[in-house]
């Protein structure tokens, strides 16, 4: 076989071919390039005079640039570089490309992911040939053979032609002509159109990534657009067309079709047409495609056997329970740096993956995040929580288990209902971050009287007319309020303000700063965590005390109400008031406004009469669902943990001032709080101080032995060194302070009946 002329080789290198392909594949034939064509099994096929079917690459250059054996059709042209067993395989993307070399140029780098088919021409899909393979020079209509072993059902067909195909009316109608025959076949065509360069430079696959490398195709084969109308071709006429009538089964096949499809404007663009020609609202083809991806169509409201499989854990009325119900929106506002961002990204992937949250099960869906201005943060912030892919972690498919974008305009009409249209049919939650960024598309200041109604509500209202949950960033001000006025929270079901705690890095305070019938104060921590390979790459936040008995704005009702949710045994007034840690006055108001109070008067189960205090309680089907049940074991008292904590925590309370009840307490008490002093407390800027909060010893249930056997081979650690070991060797976490706290009261001592075995 001749060798590759120099010229030759040069070609080939320009467009990305590496020469060391197999020598009967390319050659040289006098002065042009000799292209021999394999069929999938790498045997030549055959022209009309019994040679091997060779296709010529003219030099110099001229026209055409290929050239066919005369009188022998066409054939495709199938790669050696193809991956075994990628023709037949209807999961992998077809794409047919214009011309052999670039067909090469692509396995060279894109070796996996695609699978790329030449064509001679862009009309050489068809030719003079037979079903049998005979030449009848009479018919010109017939698909090539070769082509129709190929497997379409259901597979995705990209056609790839160079970036002038908008320019050339026949090129045009050749894409047009593959989608069609595509279509007819069962397969879902899709066109991809590269863009020319900006000196007007024509792009080919080829020229495309010799100029911007393998990724860059990649990410137009990835955005590839539905080749005509999204439909199977029986509910199209035979040019393509949409029909004007549909029989009923055509309507429930069209509207499940349509279901299928995830573009937006796609399905807008055709629904659009449809509404048209059926003469039939725009918004009942929307609702029914709704109900279809939703699963609906065939038992309406009523449930299915598949559907008690879901989890009994989750309370399906709530996003997040206590701070996110569904089909409402909040606002969680914040000081810059403080993390706001961060822990409503946490809860998009939560929502993404169906995992917990702050030791809540969640409910899994697809969360949307309109990302308007943080710029080259974003990208390093969803890999930081697993959302997106990255060098140590896998990631979420954008586009599938969630959406972003960072060019929505609330003041583009377009942009508002292309936005409704995405989170009708395919997103449970939406993220906007934030509402400074589109009060400015609006040219409304922050604090403008009116910022509440004419930016907050507006976002809510958008969001919640869909049936869908919303969380919207906000900004404080000076005062380490949210910025805006009154009318900021009043358009909303909640509004939350996160704060740092003060000389402690890791928490923070999540605080209700609307009165709501349930308010909450959370102390959350941050840490980095692993997310692969032991590279602590991302962050994870955690609940690590629930203080909304002591919750600023709230009234005694709802503290005491709150503090009554965490207790197993009933307490009497003057224990709440220790608890709460209250002063004195405080303490006298406490006992005035829950003494004459009917709704905490229910709870009482001991009246209080001459010389006894009375005792409070709330029932447990009076609290919420989370609740987890006790496993009691012999000698130990034992309690329901709360929802809102992992582990089972006791508040340390100094013997000075402590009520009767109180050592009985001590076995009952879930929080892991310090009970402050009058003058510890601190509710400036609508804040508790947490400076006085001490963590009580941990339980460590069946790591014991694990961490005093640490304690005992490393002497000279410091508690938090302690702790983190401990972390790293039984995947539990506790903090320094807890780590101290258990060597302060030293290890356990077992003790045994006389006549139990040891």
């Amino acid at each position: 076989m001749p060798k590759l002329r120099k010229d030759h080789v040069e070609y080939l290198r320009k467009r990305g071919v590496k020469t060391e392909l197999p020598e009967n594949n390319y050659f040289s034939d006098g002065c042009h390039l000799g292209i021999r064509y394999l069929d999938p099994e790498g045997k030549p096929y055959i022209d009309s005079n019994g040679d091997d079917y060779i296709v010529r690459r003219l030099f110099p250059t001229g026209k055409p640039k290929f050239k066919a054996p005369k009188g022998s059709g066409s054939r495709p042209y199938f790669s050696p570089l193809m991956p075994e067993g990628y023709l037949d395989n209807i999961n992998t993307p077809l794409v047919f490309i214009e011309g052999p070399v670039k067909v090469d140029s692509c396995f060279e780098h894109i070796p996996t992911g695609f699978c790329f088919v030449g064509l001679t021409g862009t009309w050489n899909t068809k030719d003079c040939r037979d079903e049998k393979g005979n030449w009848d020079p009479d018919n010109d209509t017939h698909l090539l053979p070769e082509l129709k072993t190929i497997p379409m059902r259901g597979r995705k067909v990209i056609i790839l032609f160079d970036s002038d195909i908008e320019d050339n009316i026949s090129v045009d109608d050749a894409a047009t002509d593959i989608g069609n025959w595509t279509r007819k076949r069962g397969a879902k065509p899709h066109r991809c159109t590269l863009p020319s360069e900006p000196n007007g430079a024509k792009n080919g696959a080829d020229d495309f990534l010799v100029r911007h490398g393998a990724e860059a195709l990649q990410e137009h084969l990835d955005a590839a657009e539905v080749e005509g109308w999204p439909l199977p071709a029986p509910l199209l006429q035979h040019d393509g067309e949409l029909k004007r009538s549909y029989t009923p089964a055509e309507r429930k096949r069209l509207v499940k079709a349509l279901a299928e499809v995830s573009d937006v404007q796609t399905v807008d663009d055709t629904c659009r047409v449809l509404a048209t020609k059926l003469r039939i609202p725009f918004s009942q083809l929307l609702a029914d495609i709704d109900d279809c991806r939703a699963g609906t169509t065939e038992n309406g409201f009523l449930g299915s056997a598949e559907d008690l499989e879901g989890d009994d854990d989750i309370d399906s009325s709530w996003v997040i329970p206590f701070l996110l119900p569904k089909e409402e929106t909040i606002v969680i506002s914040a000081d810059p740096g403080t993390g706001k961002s961060l822990l409503c990204y946490s809860i998009a992937h939560a929502v993404a993956t169906g995992s917990d949250f702050l030791g809540f099960p969640i409910a899994k869906g697809v969360p949307l995040i309109l990302q308007l201005e943080e710029g080259g943060t974003f990208s390093r912030r969803v890999k930081a929580i697993g959302m997106a892919k990255s060098e140590f972690h896998p990631g979420l498919e954008v586009g599938k288990d969630w959406f972003f974008s960072k060019t929505f305009d609330l003041a583009k009409g377009r942009h508002v209902e292309q936005l409704k249209l995405l989170i009708r049919n395919n997103v449970d939650l939406v993220i906007v971050d934030s509402a400074r960024a589109v009060a400015r598309s609006l040219s409304v200041d922050e604090n403008h009287a009116d910022f509440g109604k004419l930016v907050i509500r507006k976002i809510a209202k958008f969001i919640n007319d869909c049936g869908k949950s919303g969380i919207i960033i906000h900004h404080n001000n000076g005062g380490g309020k949210a910025s805006g006025t009154k009318d900021t929270p009043a358009g909303v079901w909640g509004l939350f303000n996160l704060k740092q705690v003060e000389g402690e890095e890791e928490l923070r305070t999540l605080q209700t700063d609307k009165k709501r019938e349930t308010g909450i104060l959370w102390q959350l921590r941050v840490q980095r965590t692993e997310l692969i390979d032991g590279l602590p790459n991302g962050w994870a936040w955690t609940l690590d005390s629930d203080l909304s008995h002591m919750a600023p704005d709230q009234s005694w009702r709802t503290k005491f109400q709150n503090l009554l949710k965490l207790q197993e045994k009933p307490i009497g007034l003057r224990d709440a008031e220790q608890l709460m840690g209250l002063s004195s006055d405080e303490g006298n108001t406490l006992r005035s406004s829950v003494g004459r109070d009917t709704a905490c008067r229910r709870w009482l189960v001991q009246k209080p009469r001459q010389g006894v205090a009375g005792l409070y309680f709330m029932p447990h089907e009076f609290r919420n669902s989370f609740q987890q049940k006790p496993q009691k074991e012999k000698g130990v008292q034992t309690r329901e943990r709360h929802p809102l904590i992992k582990e089972e925590e006791m508040l340390e309370v100094g013997e000075e001032g402590s009520s009767p009840l109180l050592p009985e307490l001590l076995t009952t008490l879930p929080m892991c709080i310090q009970p402050s002093t009058a003058e510890g407390n601190d509710f400036q800027q609508n804040t508790p101080d947490l400076s006085g909060v001490s963590l009580s010893p941990h339980s460590l249930n069946d790591h014991t032995d694990a961490f005093w056997k640490i304690v005992k081979d490393s002497p000279g650690l410091l508690p938090v060194q302690i702790a983190n070991k401990f972390q790293h060797v039984t995947k539990r976490t506790i903090s320094g302070a807890q780590a101290k706290a258990l060597i302060a009261e030293g290890p356990p001592v077992y003790e045994f009946d006389d006549d139990e075995e040891i």
